[in-house]
């Protein structure tokens, strides 16, 4: 029978190359991050059993205050309205070159990514992700967005070529 796993913490070194991995038996296991390949050896060496719970919805719902703001003033009916003519406004001022995005179709329309995903039935991470030009949408998703949105496939379809053409920062690290 296997003995009990002994209980880790993880932690990162500064340089951000190495993952360490500390068990409370005092063990130590460290990993680099630089993709190097691993020489294979048939030395024994230790097993860690890392148990990981997060709940299924841990990460669902608001992350900050703001989007607890934004929450709020969208579940009043006359904040509503105001945000979404606030989200025309920006459209108007920071979208109005004669170049669609999703974004700026969506923002025209005044309407949230989450209140786009609703209309959609899909959750507001996937706009977020076709706004970025990550993921592509199914036929079947970009006909429900074209028409939530209040436009063609065709207009649609001429946004998401933009949306995928549009520079995106680099993040480093």
């Amino acid at each position: 029978m296997p003995e009990a796993a002994t209980p880790v913490a993880i932690g990162e070194a500064p340089s951000r190359k190495i993952i360490t991995i500390s068990g409370t038996d005092g063990t130590t296991f460290s990993v680099k991050r630089d993709n190097a390949p691993v020489q294979a050896t048939s030395d024994r060496c230790p097993v860690y059993h890392l148990d990981i719970n997060v709940e299924a919805n841990a990460y669902r719902g608001s992350r900050s205050k703001f989007d607890e703001l934004v929450n709020s003033l969208e579940n009043d009916a006359d904040s509503a309205a105001g945000m979404n003519e606030a989200r025309r406004w920006v459209s108007n001022e920071f979208y109005s070159s004669n170049i669609p995005t999703l974004a700026s179709l969506r923002l025209r329309a005044g309407m949230s990514q989450r209140e786009l995903g609703k209309a959609c039935g899909i959750e507001q991470p996937h706009v977020s992700r076709y706004e970025s030009g990550k993921h592509e949408p199914s036929i079947g998703i970009a006909i429900q967005m074209a028409s939530a949105l209040g436009v063609g496939i065709q207009e649609f379809s001429i946004a998401w070529e933009n949306t995928r053409a549009e520079p995106r920062p680099k993040v480093t690290r």
